[in-house]
Formats: C-alpha cells, sequence, structure tokens
C-alpha cells in the first residue's frame, strides 16, 4: 500500500477487467488531454499508446474508447491504425472563438486594466493557444 504500482502492471490488470467483461457489457474509456502526459517510448503517453493498441487487439466489440488530444506527431501515427472515427477541431474557427469568448470574460473581470493591455492579452492568449483552452491565472 505504500509504493505507486508500474504503468505496465496497470495496463495488464486493465486489459485483463476489460476482457472479461467487454463481451457482454459495453465498456467505455475516456482518456482527456493525452498530449499532456510526457512523450517518447518509455514514458506514460508510449505506455498509454501501446495500452490502446492490445485493447484494440483484443477485439472487444463492445469497447468504446475516446480520447481527446491535440495533434502531436507521436499520438497522430499512433491513431493512423487505431482510429475508427476521427473528429478534428483543431483550428476550427468555432473553437479559435470559443477560447477567445473565454478569455475575454476573464480578463474583463479586471477592470483596472488598460483597454490596451486587455487587448494584448485577450489577442495573444486567444490566437496562439495552438488549439488548447488556457486558464489565465490574472
Amino acid at each position: 500500500g505504500q509504493q505507486r504500482p508500474a504503468c505496465d502492471i496497470l495496463i495488464v490488470y486493465l486489459i485483463e477487467m476489460i476482457g472479461q467483461v467487454a463481451d457482454h457489457n459495453t465498456v467505455y474509456i475516456l482518456l482527456d488531454a493525452l498530449d499532456e502526459c510526457p512523450d517518447g517510448l518509455d514514458s506514460e503517453r508510449g505506455h498509454i499508446l501501446t495500452a490502446l493498441q492490445r485493447l484494440r487487439e483484443l477485439g472487444c466489440i463492445h469497447l468504446r474508447i475516446c480520447v481527446t488530444s491535440r495533434p502531436e506527431n507521436d499520438i497522430e501515427a499512433a491513431f493512423e491504425s487505431l482510429a475508427s472515427h476521427r473528429v478534428s477541431v483543431h483550428a476550427q474557427l468555432g473553437q479559435q472563438q470559443d477560447i477567445a469568448s473565454y478569455v475575454r470574460s476573464v480578463v474583463n473581470t479586471y477592470p483596472n486594466w488598460r483597454e490596451k493591455d486587455r487587448l494584448l492579452v485577450i489577442d495573444t492568449l486567444s490566437w496562439k493557444a495552438d488549439g488548447m483552452c488556457v486558464n489565465p491565472g490574472f
């Protein structure tokens, strides 16, 4: 109880549990912000991508996996063979407008800022967020 189990062991148990129930019950797995995991082959992200491949190989017809991520090279490469459905909102104008709206609403809670500074912060955080919603801690 004092030690954290290795990622590989957790993946083995996850695959074992899913294998026992996914033939008769639908299993949903949601992985949010995969791109925020450290990358590299022997990293958490690499382990997760390997686990997703292993889950796919199980062939469980009732297994549903949803992954959200920015389009990082290793993730894109892994999902070329893994994804059955894909939705990209990375550079969509609607997403950028949502980010800008959020940033604007937060910046406008600081009435003592000069208008010029507000616009600079809104522009910088909104349009350079690279598809990622930011939470400005002003």
